[in-house]
């Protein structure tokens, strides 16, 4: 398990207050990648709640342009949106 190569580098809002596509532009510059990293192939990304899935496709993206070939999503949750 790494915790240490996809990074949170700005706070957003919680993303419940947004519509989808204003979820995607809060996100906009949200996550990095650790550039010295060396991703596997395939890698499964753990979050608490999958409401719009914005968060990770948003993260998943990232990654594939890093070099990851497959992203994978686990979740404990999935909320409703209203």
């Amino acid at each position: 398990m790494c915790t240490d190569r996809l990074l949170r580098i700005r706070n957003t809002r919680p993303l419940k207050l947004f519509d989808g596509k204003e979820r995607m532009e809060v996100l906009q510059g949200a996550f990095a990648v650790r550039s010295s990293s060396d991703f596997p192939e395939n890698i499964l990304l753990i979050d608490d709640i999958y409401t719009s899935g914005s968060t990770m496709e948003h993260a998943a993206g990232i990654l594939k342009r890093a070099g990851v070939q497959n992203v994978y999503f686990l979740t404990v949750s999935i909320g409703q949106e209203r």
